[in-house]
């Protein structure tokens, strides 16, 4: 009972966190979906294209936020300790980072036009990703910065600013593309390329105001480095990767696998891979309520650990992951039961539409997997145990999951529904063994 009162105790502040995270996530995959939603109403060629650069820009792209992650689990520790010193190397850290990952990143999307033959894609499809393939790739640096400055806040428990102002950067999305892919207010129709460089502005717009932002605020502003150029160490870049980098293979392996079924159902038409790209547009959706909840746990985590009370990390988690199971639930409900309208509001074409009912049947079955699985990665997260999850992780999607959606879909003909399928059986695998590991690691805290 004892028990019970302090985990619904604990619950409340986790709440109160995770709602303008989880605001801030949406709002930032809120990108990616006005552009599959406004280019989807140039015809299923074009929204196949859109979904294959939107494939190959979230590998990289979730490494790096994976990587820089880490600044959530090391200032919320500095925060909760009060070391207001330690806070601000740790920012400085991750944006040299961002920096780094987000120029590498560019450079190699800008290279990428002899590579894309090799995904097996419809040459028509690889013709008119390219060009947006180029805007959304260097629209990585000024997303990894947002993610940066976004995490710094949060673990300040202050996330309710980094949300307002990506909201508004979506905003802004959704006006430049009205503008620059339908030819409004005296632009020319540019299409999917307008969409890239309306993405492109947005993320840059975003970027710039989240910095202002964090040196303007009396709260942040006394964690921030007095010299921006100096006083870095390199040790704090180090402690950084040190956690970042397994948790940026974690998400490499997870999305890579996902991105790897979007070039499978390629394989199978562009009819799949559109219907394809839409469930998936709404899967990743509804995954960052709980991403955003995990988040959330991973400040609180590193917080109770920075101010010795690792005794409530077990409390916080538990809260955390029966408040995702209720949500997930509801979810699954949508999936099952409004499949029809969801995939219409996408796209108008019978085939595509009829396709894309039946993946949202079975990503329904595996939305609670999707938010337990992400929530107990939190906790670990915040208490720097990511070596073994990670292994997990590339154990049941790369050995489990894909081979086994590839047998489904060709050897027992049943297409993307096969696909699916198997990255059902893979989430509920590591589900269930990050929650046994989650179990270990708290009760040895409590």
């Amino acid at each position: 009972m004892r028990s019970k009162t302090t985990m619904l105790k604990q619950l409340r502040p986790t709440l109160i966190l995770a709602l303008p995270i989880i605001a801030s996530q949406v709002a930032q995959m809120l990108m990616g979906l006005v552009d599959t939603v406004m280019v989807g109403r140039l015809g299923v060629t074009p929204l196949a294209a859109c979904a294959f650069a939107n494939v190959l820009f979230n590998v990289p792209f979730l490494f790096g936020m994976g990587v820089l992650s880490a600044v959530t689990v090391l200032a919320s520790c500095a925060y909760g300790s009060k070391d207001h010193a330690a806070a601000g190397r740790v920012l400085q850290a991750g944006l040299l980072v961002s920096l780094v990952l987000g120029v590498t990143f560019g450079l190699l999307f800008q290279f990428s036009e002899p590579l894309l033959p090799f995904f097996g894609q419809k040459p028509e499809i690889n013709q008119a990703a390219i060009t947006y393939l180029y805007l959304i790739g260097w629209s990585i640096l000024p997303t990894l910065l947002i993610f940066t400055c976004k995490d710094f806040s949060e673990a300040h428990s202050n996330p309710w600013p980094p949300c307002w102002i990506t909201l508004a950067g979506v905003l802004l999305n959704v006006f430049l593309n009205w503008i620059l892919i339908y030819g409004n207010l005296g632009s020319p129709a540019m299409g999917l390329e307008g969409a890239g460089w309306a993405t492109l502005a947005a993320r840059i717009v975003t970027a710039w105001v989240l910095f202002l932002y964090l040196k303007k605020s009396p709260l942040l502003n006394v964690d921030l480095p007095r010299n921006w150029f100096h006083g870095l160490r390199w040790s704090e870049v180090a402690s950084l990767l040190k956690i970042g980098f397994p948790i940026g293979l974690q998400l490499f392996a997870e999305v890579g696998a996902f991105s790897f079924s979007s070039i499978i159902c390629g394989w199978i038409s562009i009819e799949a891979m559109a219907a394809h790209q839409i469930t998936l547009t709404c899967a990743a959706t509804t995954f960052m309520f709980p991403l955003g909840l995990a988040m959330a746990v991973t400040v609180r985590t590193g917080q109770s650990l920075g101010q010795g009370l690792p005794h409530l990390v077990r409390p916080i988690a538990s809260g955390a992951l029966l408040s995702s199971l209720g949500l997930m639930s509801c979810f699954a409900l949508v999936f099952a039961f409004l499949g029809q309208p969801i995939a219409a509001f996408f796209v108008n074409d019978a085939t595509v539409i009829a396709l894309a009912v039946q993946l949202l049947m079975v990503a329904a079955l595996f939305q609670i997997f999707d938010g337990t699985q992400v929530v107990a990665m939190g906790a670990l997260r915040g208490l720097a145990d990511v070596r073994l999850p990670t292994l997990l992780i590339i154990i049941t999607y790369w050995v489990v999951a894909l081979p086994l959606g590839y047998v489904f879909a060709f050897h027992y003909h049943q297409g993307a529904v096969g696909v699916w399928a198997g990255l059902a059986v893979g989430l509920a695998l590591v589900a269930g063994a990050l929650c046994v590991r989650l179990a270990y690691k708290t009760k040895l805290m409590a």
